[in-house]
């Protein structure tokens, strides 16, 4: 019963009577209730009334699909993302880290395949990921032009400016002007030209503590791109361009889908 409470939200009730009431009166005779006379259409108003009332129907059952989807995710997050011996743990400078999405429970993921769409930067992808492989992997980095151990073993803090070096791959998180693919938000990419962990300004993020502490485990962040402002974003949208996996893209603006939690995977590289 609480599953059934927690998934059938009131977007979904409503489209579901109001398609069943609309197929109702497609199919439904003369009837009066009270001081109300219902006459019955002629064979197009019922072909009508039963195709909206299909449509509010279809609708009904994709929002009831996408709480299910958003109920079963969080609990996921709450029950494993982060164990409890990480939630106080500090996140240092080149420490390897999963970064969970908070609303969706995916991981922030790339792999060896580019975008490959009119367009695109031809870069690699960066996706949100609903599994769990060493694609997840992320070493914590200083700023671009510092060097690659600069402050090792020191926790980061509110405020600081990162690089991220997908683990596999060793391409930097990056983003730029171009649009994604999926929403047309800004594209999000793994970028290295020498595939050594070497990149450009476009590699900087600034770490956002949702309470301006140290960033830990437990603390919910934003990464901002700091050459052009934009959150680092995912959301439920994604299709044969993302590897059919969890769109990630920059966002201009501000809300929920832009919190990421940190797993640490292995202290200090």
């Amino acid at each position: 019963m609480d599953l059934i409470k927690s998934i059938l939200s009131k977007n979904s009730i409503t489209a579901l009577v109001i398609g069943a009431i609309l197929v109702i009166l497609g199919a439904a005779s003369d009837f009066t209730i009270g001081t109300f006379t219902y006459g019955t259409p002629d064979t197009f108003g019922r072909i009508v009334f039963v195709l909206l009332g299909i449509i509010f129907i279809g609708f009904g059952f994709y929002f009831t699909y996408i709480e299910y989807k958003t109920s079963s995710l969080t609990s996921k997050r709450e029950n494993s993302a982060v164990s409890e011996d990480q939630i106080e743990a500090d996140v240092k400078y080149r420490d390897i880290i999963k970064l969970i999405h908070f609303k969706t429970s995916v991981a922030l993921h790339s792999h060896g395949i580019n975008y490959h769409h009119e367009g695109s930067s031809k870069q690699q992808q960066v996706t949100g990921f609903g599994g769990a492989d060493d694609n997840d992997y992320w070493i914590v980095k200083g700023p671009h032009g510092k060097d690659e151990f600069y402050n090792k073993g020191k926790p980061i803090k509110n405020g600081d400016v990162i690089r991220l070096e997908h683990l596999v791959t060793r391409r930097n998180l990056h983003s730029h002007k171009i649009l994604s693919p999926v929403t047309k938000q800004q594209e999000v990419t793994a970028f290295s030209p020498q595939n050594n962990g070497t990149g450009n300004l476009d590699d900087n993020w600034r770490v956002e503590v949702e309470n301006g502490e140290a960033w830990t485990a437990g603390n919910r962040i934003r990464l901002i791109h700091v050459n052009t402002n934009a959150a680092l974003h995912s959301h439920h949208y994604g299709n044969e361009y993302t590897s059919n996996q969890q769109e990630v893209t920059g966002f201009t603006n501000r809300n929920e889908d832009d919190f990421w939690l940190a797993e640490l995977v292995k202290k200090i590289r």
